[in-house]
């Protein structure tokens, strides 16, 4: 079965905007509940998701929390809305391509 390169890059849109939502959310959590930045998956969770973040860095800047703080990680949040969105925009744009 072949497929077409639109399709593809479909694929490759699709799979980027549910790695970065998954990422994200579990920022959101490990941001929500505290947890401890010196274990090695929590620091990759945090590392992984300053790239992504990167963009909106000033939009929700936030001071550091105090040690053991719960915090709602907005940043996260509209980060998420922001890569599903363009996602979005996106896929529809090929999906008009597609049609031609």
């Amino acid at each position: 079965m072949k497929y077409s390169h639109v399709t593809m890059v479909g694929w490759v849109i699709n799979g980027f905007v549910a790695l970065a939502t998954v990422v994200l959310a579990a920022r959101a959590v490990v941001v929500l509940f505290a947890a401890d930045a010196t274990t090695s998956f929590i620091n990759w969770i945090y590392q992984t998701s300053d790239a992504l973040l990167f963009p909106f860095r000033e939009a929700f800047a936030v001071s550091q929390p105090a040690a053991g703080a719960h915090v709602l990680d907005f940043g996260a949040f509209f980060g998420i809305l922001v890569y599903v969105f363009v996602g979005y925009v996106l896929l529809g744009w090929l999906g008009s391509i597609k049609r031609r």
